[in-house]
């Protein structure tokens, strides 16, 4: 009986290798009738019934397998495997475990179960299991890719990296893991070498939008491109992805310019942020009889700040499931009059929407800080600063500038302001919050040669990205590139938004960036009474700093050239009582400036928009 039971499981195992499932199973059933507690016919007959996608019945004879044979870890994988398709993964990861309780190095076990575990977001575990896998057998592209990209938004973004290099060679044309690994380079200060990455990918998946407005944003971040290049790019991707789409042509009310107008905004940033930080001043004062506000949220998240939001508008529409279509069509039956586009290129955006044209006037505004290249977006608002005469052959849009570009809430959760540091440390310390992504090469040199011209100031760099070790250890050695040692240096993570402000009690004078400055970076730090030098760029973005210190009133701090960035520091240097008597009184120069005046920016922001108004309408009736 032995011998032809074992006949029989070579024959079921022999039909399984050659794919006939079905009469494999029928095999191991007649060797079950001749021998019922055969492990290795329950086992296969398991594997014939799950080919056979019979689920249930596969459950049954791996089940039956462990009440003859408890630790068999086989039976325990394709038990995991089978809860893991039905949805139960707590019994999945339960069975999975138990499989490697018992075979620790078997990798399907070990792939499977960390995949799972990154659906659960329970990251840790799965890092650590995938990266158990990927030790025992390399030859894993999906799991390398998932692995990567885990990591990457672990904030492991050193840990990453070649994770992501070698998924990027194995496959270069998934657009995401493009960008992820993209964004790790730039992350670690290679915005070239970020640029590269996605230029690569966009000639192997040319007709990706979205990748390549990551291309599009990511070349503010580098100093190699001119504004010439960048608009150029602009301009290419919108022949590449929207000169095709029909334009249509929507109608509304003219016959009186006067009347109250539905402005449409158009955002996925609708919690806690710098984007509803902007549009909250405006939102809540302006004149509901004269500007009736319809908002768009390409996101579903909530907060508080969310729920402010949706009180300061008239209709509140949530638009993150509809496509195009669906969209333009809510729009046409909302009858808007102005559409706002408030993301540009950046993430989340429906700038293949605004293609269309959704309403007569449509208006590119606040989250992206050059020309969206899209032909019916028709003005941009801007500033005299930001887009001074002359850069308006930057912009396929019409440039509108106003007063200020924009207007903030002041943080609640602001300490007051602190005495400057220098008094009690006998030193000078210069300072920068913005993302270490923002400190390329060019950035890095400008600031150690301040240093080097005062020889005992110190640097203090907080960023996100300094959550990293590696990066924080290759940021010390560029700098020692450059002879600046690195006691000079304190390189601190990230931390919550109110202990951030209060770290600005160590900081001295602030330094911008470029050709990518701060925004909402610079803001913290002169509602905290840290001047902010900035080098003025060529670029909207470039420019950003500068035109907020025109705002306050310190347009002093904004430097011309290089060598007048140094002076700027040197003088400060020189006059610390000055630099201590400016840090008490900053604070209240912003408050009394346009920055913070929300009843202002409304009323410059609704006459904007009936200039605006008024020139359609009257090109309608002439």
């Amino acid at each position: 009986m032995a011998t032809s039971a074992t006949a029989l499981l070579e024959q079921g195992f022999a039909l399984l290798e050659a794919g006939d499932s079905l009469r494999a199973s029928e095999v191991f059933r007649v060797a079950l009738c001749a021998a019922p507690e055969l492990v290795s016919a329950h086992l296969g007959l398991g594997v014939a019934l799950q080919k056979q996608r019979q689920p249930d019945a596969a459950v049954e004879a791996f089940t039956q397998v462990l009440a003859l044979e408890p630790d068999h870890w086989g039976a325990h994988f394709n038990l995991g495997q089978l809860a893991r398709i039905r949805g139960d993964l707590e019994t999945a990861e339960r069975h999975y475990r138990a499989a490697l309780a018992m075979r620790p190095r078997h990798v399907p076990s070990l792939a499977n179960l960390g995949l799972m575990l990154l659906r659960l977001e329970r990251t840790v575990d799965a890092i650590a299991l995938l990266e158990r896998a990927l030790a025992i057998d390399p030859a894993l592209p999906d799991v390398r890719r998932r692995l990567g990209l885990a990591l990457c938004s672990a904030g492991q973004l050193s840990r990453s990296l070649p994770y992501l290099e070698q998924a990027v060679a194995e496959s270069g044309d998934d657009g995401y893991l493009v960008n992820g690994y993209a964004l790790v380079l730039l992350a670690a200060g290679q915005p070239d070498a970020a640029i590269a990455a996605l230029r690569g990918a966009l000639l192997r998946t040319p007709d990706s939008p979205e990748l390549h407005s990551n291309l599009l944003m990511l070349l503010h971040f580098s100093a190699s491109y001119s504004a010439d290049a960048i608009f150029a790019e602009h301009v290419r991707w919108a022949q590449q992805h929207v000169a095709h789409l029909p334009l249509e042509a929507p109608t509304t009310d003219t016959s009186d310019p006067e009347r109250a107008l539905r402005v449409g905004l158009v955002t996925p940033h609708v919690v806690t942020g710098p984007v509803p930080n902007v549009l909250l001043p405006l939102l809540e004062h302006r004149d509901p009889q004269r500007l009736n506000f319809i908002f768009y949220a390409n996101s579903s998240r909530a907060d508080a700040i969310t729920a402010r939001l949706r009180a300061a508008v008239d209709e509140w529409r949530p638009i993150e499931t509809l496509d195009d279509d669906l969209f333009a069509a809510q729009v046409r039956a909302d009858r808007i009059d102005i559409m706002i586009d408030l993301a540009g290129h950046s993430g989340g955006n429906r700038l293949l929407a605004f293609a269309r044209r959704l309403a007569p006037r449509q208006l590119s505004w606040l989250d992206y800080f050059d020309t969206t290249g899209v032909p019916a977006i028709d003005y941009i608002l801007t500033d005299d600063i930001s887009s001074p005469e002359g850069t308006q052959r930057h912009f396929t849009e019409r440039p509108f500038a106003l007063p200020t570009r924009l207007c903030f809430l002041p943080p609640q959760e602001a300490p007051d302001v602190s005495p400057a540091p220098v008094l009690r440390n006998g030193y000078l310390t210069f300072g920068s919050f913005n993302r270490w992504a923002k400190t390329a090469e060019p950035v890095r040199a400008l600031w150690a040669r301040l240093l080097t011209a005062i020889p005992d100031a110190r640097l203090l760099i907080k960023a996100r990205e300094f959550e990293d070790d590696d990066i924080r250890t290759a940021a010390l050695a560029r700098f020692a590139s450059h002879g600046i040692a690195a006691h000079r240096l304190e390189l601190r993570p990230p931390s919550a938004y109110a202990e951030m402000l209060r770290q600005y009690a160590d900081v001295d004078l602030a330094l911008d960036t470029f050709p990518h400055n701060g925004g909402a970076t610079t803001l913290d730090s002169l509602w905290m009474g840290v001047p902010v030098v900035t080098l003025l760029g060529k670029t909207m973005i470039g420019r950003q700093t500068a035109a907020m210190l025109h705002a306050c009133g310190h347009s002093d701090l904004v430097a011309q050239a290089e060598d007048a960035f140094i002076a700027i520091g040197q003088r400060w240097h020189a006059d610390i009582a000055g630099l201590s008597a400016l840090r008490a009184r900053l604070r209240d120069h912003v408050a009394a400036s346009p920055l913070t005046d929300a009843p202002r920016f409304a009323r410059t922001f609704e006459t904007a928009l009936r200039y605006i108004w008024r020139d359609y309408c009257a090109s309608r009736t002439a």
